[in-house]
C-alpha cells in the first residue's frame, strides 16, 4: 500500500504517517486502510471482552455451586473434649501444688480425682445427647425456638422470627454460636468449679483450708488458676469461635461467699457427706495467724463445746453470715475478751502473757492481707510479670491508645538501659547521684504527706477514748452504738479472716455472750434457794388473786 499513487489527486504518493497512509501532495488519508485498521482493533477489543466475560461467568458459576453446598459443621465435639481435657490438666496441676508446695496429704490427689470424675459424669458433657444438642446450637439456625405469641426469642429478639429463617451471616453466626454454647457449658463446667472441687477435697481430708485460703493462693499465683488462658487454655484458641472467650479467659476470682455457696451446692448435688470441721485445728490456726497466745485455745474450745455443740459441717451453712468459720471465730473473740479483759473487763487468767498493744496489733494484722502492695523492687517486678503473663495475658490497649502504649514501652526500655547499662559503664557516679536524689525527693514527699495527714486528723473531731464507732451500718440494728476501742481493734482483723464485716461478727459474739448469760442465770436460779422461794411465793399470790 505504501508508495502507491493517491486516488484523490493522482499526483502524489501515499506515505505511512502515524499508522495511516497520507498523500504527500494533497494530504488526504486513504479511507480503505483506516477502515481496515479500525475493524482490526475492534476485533481485538471484542475478543478480550468476550474472554473476560466468559471468565467472570465461570467464577459466578463456581460461587453459586459453593453456596449451594452446605458448609462443613463446626467441630463441636472436638472443642468440648479439648475444653474438658484442659480443665482436667488445670485440676491436676492444682493438686500437685497443694501437695508439693503447701504440704497437704498426698491422699488429696485420689480424692480430688474421684470428685472430678463424679462431677464430670453429673454434667453429662461427653454424652452423645449433649454433644448433639451443642451441635444443633452451633448450626446456622441455632436451634432457637420460635416466638409464637409475639414475644422475643431466647436470644432477645435478634432472630426476628423463628428458627427457620435460613442461614445467617458468618460474623453473626460466630458470636451467637459462642454465646449459646457458653450458656450450656458454663453452668455445668467452668474453671471456677476447679476451686470448689479443691475445697471439697480439702474438707474430705480434714485439711485446714477454707474459701479465703484458696482464693489467696489463686490470686498470688501459687495455685494455677488466673493464668489458665496462657497455659492450659492455649490449646483452646483454635476453638475460640465455638467456645467463646468467657470459658477460656478467667476474669478474676469469685468472692469467698460465692465460692462457699458453689462448693456447698456441688457437694449436695454429688451426695457428698463431708466430715465436720475440727474446732481445735481451726482455732489453733487462727491463733497462729493472729499472733495471739496459744493458751487461749482451751478456753475457746470449751466455749465452743458448751454453747455451740452442733457439728460444723462446711457444706451445711445456715446463712452466709453464720458459716462454721464465723462461729469458731466468735468463740475465739469471746475467749480473748474473757482472758485479756478486752472491753473494760478484768483479766480472768492471771498467768496469761500480757496482751499485745491493740492499736499496733490490729493495723499489723490487716496489713498482712494486702502484702502485695508492700513488695520490694525485685518482688514487685516478678509480680508485674505474673500479672502481664497470667491475669492480663489476653488484654491489650484499645486501638486509639496503641501509639501511646508503644511510646510508653520505648520510654521504659530506654529508662531500663540507662539505669542498667549506660550508667554502670560510663557514668556510674552520675547514676548513683541521681538515685540518691530521687530517694531524697521521695522521702521528702512522704514526710510532707504524713504532716498533711496529721494536720487533717487534728482538725477532725476525735471520738472519746473509751469508745469507737462503727462506720456504715448501725449497731444492734436498732440504734447506733459506741463500742470499746480495744474490742473493735480485736474484732476487725478477726472479721477479715472469716470474710465478714465487723458488725456481722459482733452480732455472733453478742449472741454467744447472751447464751452464756442465760446459762449462768439458769444455773444460778437452780442453786439459789432464795430465788426459788421468791418465785414460788409469786406463783402462790398470783393463783390466790
Amino acid at each position: 500500500m505504501e508508495g502507491e499513487l493517491c486516488t484523490a489527486c493522482w499526483t502524489g504518493n501515499l506515505q505511512l504517517h502515524e499508522g495511516m497512509l497520507v498523500c504527500d501532495v494533497c494530504g488526504s488519508i486513504h479511507q480503505g486502510f483506516a477502515e481496515e485498521t479500525q475493524e482490526y482493533q475492534t476485533g481485538i477489543s471484542d475478543a478480550r471482552f468476550f474472554k473476560k466475560s466468559e471468565g467472570m461467568k465461570a467464577k459466578a458459576k463456581d460461587a453459586a455451586a459453593a453456596e449451594a453446598e452446605p458448609p462443613p459443621p463446626p467441630p463441636v465435639e472436638a472443642a468440648v473434649r479439648a475444653y474438658v481435657g484442659a480443665l482436667q490438666q488445670l485440676l491436676q496441676r492444682q493438686a500437685q501444688v497443694l501437695i508439693a508446695t503447701l504440704g497437704m496429704d498426698p491422699g488429696l490427689s485420689g480424692v480430688l480425682r474421684q470428685l472430678w470424675l463424679a462431677h464430670l459424669a453429673h454434667s453429662r458433657l461427653l454424652e452423645p445427647a449433649t454433644i448433639l444438642k451443642l451441635e444443633v446450637l452451633a448450626g446456622p439456625g441455632g436451634g432457637a425456638p420460635a416466638a409464637t405469641d409475639g414475644s422475643e426469642g431466647e436470644d432477645g429478639g435478634i432472630d426476628g422470627g423463628g428458627s427457620g429463617g435460613g442461614a445467617m451471616p458468618g460474623q453473626m453466626t460466630f458470636g451467637r454460636r459462642s454465646l449459646r454454647i457458653q450458656a450450656e457449658l458454663a453452668p455445668a463446667l467452668h474453671p471456677r468449679h476447679t476451686l470448689a472441687l479443691l475445697l471439697l477435697a480439702c474438707w474430705c481430708q480434714l485439711e485446714a483450708a477454707g474459701p479465703l485460703d484458696v482464693l489467696r493462693w489463686a490470686l498470688d499465683g501459687r495455685l494455677p488458676y488466673v493464668a489458665f488462658a496462657a497455659e492450659e487454655g492455649a490449646v483452646l484458641q483454635q476453638y475460640r469461635n465455638i467456645l467463646g472467650g468467657e470459658l477460656i479467659a478467667v476474669r478474676g476470682v469469685p468472692s469467698p461467699k460465692a465460692l462457699l455457696l458453689n462448693a456447698s451446692t456441688m457437694g449436695k448435688r454429688l451426695g457428698l457427706a463431708c466430715p465436720p470441721l475440727s474446732p481445735a485445728l481451726w482455732l489453733a490456726r487462727y491463733l497462729a495467724d493472729l499472733e495471739l497466745s496459744q493458751e487461749l485455745l482451751p478456753v475457746a474450745l470449751q466455749l465452743h463445746a458448751l454453747y455451740q455443740p452442733a457439728p460444723l459441717v462446711p457444706t451445711e451453712g445456715e446463712r452466709p453470715g453464720r458459716h462454721p468459720w464465723a462461729l469458731l471465730m466468735a468463740s475465739l473473740v469471746v475467749a480473748a475478751k474473757l482472758c485479756y479483759g478486752v472491753g473494760g473487763g478484768t483479766r480472768s487468767m492471771p498467768g496469761l502473757p500480757l496482751p499485745p498493744e491493740w492499736a499496733d496489733w490490729a493495723p499489723r494484722q490487716l496489713s498482712r492481707l494486702g502484702s502485695a502492695a508492700q513488695l520490694d523492687e525485685s518482688q514487685f517486678r516478678a509480680y508485674m510479670q505474673y500479672l502481664q503473663r497470667g491475669l492480663l495475658a489476653d488484654c491489650g490497649p484499645p486501638p486509639d491508645l496503641e501509639t501511646a502504649h508503644q511510646l510508653f514501652q520505648r520510654m521504659a526500655l530506654v529508662d531500663g538501659v540507662g539505669a542498667g547499662g549506660v550508667r554502670q559503664g560510663g557514668s556510674a557516679g552520675s547514676g548513683a547521684r541521681h538515685a540518691l536524689q530521687r530517694e531524697a525527693d521521695r522521702q521528702q514527699q512522704q514526710q510532707q504527706q504524713q504532716e498533711q495527714l496529721q494536720e487533717h486528723r487534728a482538725q477532725q473531731e476525735q471520738p472519746p477514748s473509751h469508745a469507737y464507732p462503727f462506720f456504715g451500718a448501725s449497731v444492734w440494728h436498732k440504734h447506733r452504738g459506741m463500742l470499746p476501742a480495744d474490742y473493735v481493734l480485736l474484732l476487725t482483723p478477726c472479721a477479715a479472716l472469716v470474710w465478714l464485716v465487723p458488725e456481722a461478727l459482733h452480732e455472733l459474739v453478742s449472741g454467744l455472750e447472751q447464751a452464756m448469760i442465760a446459762a449462768e442465770c439458769e444455773i444460778s436460779f437452780l442453786y439459789n434457794s432464795e430465788d426459788q422461794a421468791r418465785l414460788w411465793k409469786c406463783r402462790e399470790e398470783g393463783c390466790f388473786r
